[in-house]
């Protein structure tokens, strides 16, 4: 690699393009939420059960106060409902009463995180410190996967890290990667590897290749020529 940046990799250029995938990133979450309530919106409870986002009907075993105060339910499904489903500690869900008389859109739900998943039963941690009156108004309770943000706030946050990085190992990283600075590699050594190999000498070279680098380094290749 020279030892010459190219304009387009100085320091402004790397924010600039670091900034305009953040702008993407944020442009692919709205269109995944977007399509998200768009398919939930469309699909019946069974469709959402079949898909696995949906547990219906379900009942509330057990009701504890957890951090903060928040109202911590465990609910059950019925035994019979074996069929797999996406439900895992982490992700958000929705209570929801199916109240006779209201439309699906008009369904109430009770937001929380899932934080425990074994067989036919979860725990939901809400957001509220009391259940809501619909809860025990008579009507049919289940529980729907809601969009997960986890992901895209993650994400975004790794993004602001790397972006805000300076005078460390990050920056460096991020510096070598992005093509402001030339990745840095010791000589090679052609005895650093066992002999025998398997390998042929195309593939040596590549493993020598990494073993020299001291940062960053890629091989590259065709289907079938031994990446791996």
């Amino acid at each position: 690699m020279s030892d010459t940046v190219s304009p387009h990799a100085e320091p402004y250029a790397i924010e600039k393009e670091l900034r305009r995938v953040q702008s993407l990133l944020k442009l692919e979450q709205e269109e995944d939420l977007a399509q998200f309530k768009l398919k939930n919106a469309k699909a019946s409870i069974q469709e959402r059960q079949q898909r696995g986002l949906t547990w219906y009907p379900v009942t509330i075993t057990s009701e504890d106060v957890g951090f903060g105060g928040k109202v911590v339910l465990e609910l059950e499904r019925p035994a019979g409902q074996q069929g797999l489903h996406l439900f895992q500690v982490g992700k958000n869900a929705a209570l929801f009463g199916n109240i006779p008389g209201r439309a699906a859109t008009d369904r109430p739900t009770l937001s929380g995180v899932i934080t425990s998943v074994r067989r036919n039963k979860l725990t939901l941690t809400t957001s509220k410190e009391d259940l809501p009156d619909w809860v025990s108004e008579g009507g049919k309770l289940g529980i729907d996967l809601t969009f997960d943000e986890v992901s895209y706030r993650e994400m975004d946050y790794a993004l602001g890290k790397v972006m805000g990085a300076y005078g460390d190992r990050l920056a460096d990283l991020r510096d070598i990667l992005l093509g402001a600075k030339p990745a840095r590699f010791r000589p090679e050594k052609a005895d650093d590897l066992f002999y025998p190999s398997p390998l042929n000498e195309s593939q040596l070279a590549a493993v020598r290749h990494v073993q020299a680098a001291q940062d960053v380094a890629i091989i590259h290749g065709p289907p079938g020529t031994g990446k791996t």
